[in-house]
């Protein structure tokens, strides 16, 4: 290791990421990889090789979008329609400010958008109840791929930074 106190820095910033994974609208993944950068910054980039630096970069890009494409996918295959996703981001964002508790006000505006553009197309409770529950699998699977994407980095970081 060549600069211990740029390692230690490195580190903080990392679990900093690890917990800003859980938190909406935080980029976990993202800042875990920040820490990495920050590493290698720090030691002129002899602590840490590029190829590591790029294979974080896409797991930082796999975790952090994970919101996205997992919410698509799953609501997709609940019966949900492209605007459902799209009820989601915006639902979340007017939550997080409407319900000002962390974590609930996004999830439960989250969900009340969602529920709102598939109550406006199709007017049945079995379909509504569906795309809720696809929703809900969709956002706590995609907290377990961000939390899973930051901790892998930070092994990868631990395991093959000097």
């Amino acid at each position: 290791m060549t600069d211990p106190l740029a390692y230690s820095l490195a580190v903080t910033i990392m679990v900093i990421g690890v917990v800003c994974a859980v938190l909406p609208f935080t980029p976990g993944p993202p800042i875990v990889w920040l820490g990495a950068l920050f590493y290698g910054w720090q030691t002129h980039w002899q602590g840490i090789g590029w190829l590591l630096l790029l294979v974080l970069l896409a797991v930082a890009l796999v975790g952090s979008t994970s919101d996205w494409w997992l919410n698509a996918l799953f609501l997709k295959g609940s019966g949900g329609s492209p605007w459902a996703v799209l009820g989601s981001f915006v639902g979340g964002i007017i939550g997080s400010f409407a319900i000002p508790i962390p974590v609930f006000g996004t999830v439960l505006g989250s969900l009340l958008g969602v529920l709102a553009i598939e109550w406006s197309r199709r007017r049945e409770l079995g379909h509504i109840f569906r795309i809720g529950r696809g929703f809900l699998v969709s956002w706590l699977l995609s907290l377990v791929v961000q939390i899973v994407a930051s901790g892998a980095m930070i092994v990868l970081f631990l395991q093959l930074a000097h």
